[in-house]
């Protein structure tokens, strides 16, 4: 029996799903305003509370983007065992899962984009007077 690519483009496409989810809900942990606080300690408090989310949801980021890499291997492997006629059929299908992958720049423009973002608020919030 010849091997089908289906299961590689559910689990591609669910994988891709996952991150893409990630990244988008993410977008809105680095587009806050730092809170009006009663001193220099509940600021930092905020930020480091800030920063361990931020680095949690990196972390799965990453991992969801481990799993996206080992999907796109497998449906690659698996492209390739079929035969040359159903390569043929399965061509732009094939195109189309692999370039629909996120990239390593967006990911890179959005751990970025956090990092500037706390580094502001962070020098922000340290340079306010605290009487």
């Amino acid at each position: 029996m010849a091997p089908t690519l289906k299961p590689s483009k559910t689990r591609l496409t669910k994988t891709k799903k996952t991150v893409d989810e990630l990244i988008r809900d993410s977008q809105s942990l680095t587009a806050f305003t730092l809170p009006t606080l009663d001193s220099a300690e509940e600021t930092v408090d905020f930020l480091k509370g800030r920063k361990a989310t931020l680095a949690q949801r990196i972390s799965d980021i990453n991992q969801a983007t481990a799993s996206l890499k080992t999907a796109m291997s497998c449906f690659e492997k698996m492209f390739e065992k079929i035969s040359p006629e159903d390569q043929a059929r399965e061509q732009s299908s094939y195109e189309e899962y692999l370039r629909g992958t996120p990239s390593q720049q967006q990911r890179h423009y959005w751990e970025s984009s956090w990092r500037k973002k706390l580094k502001s608020v962070y020098a922000s919030s340290t340079e306010r007077n605290w009487s």
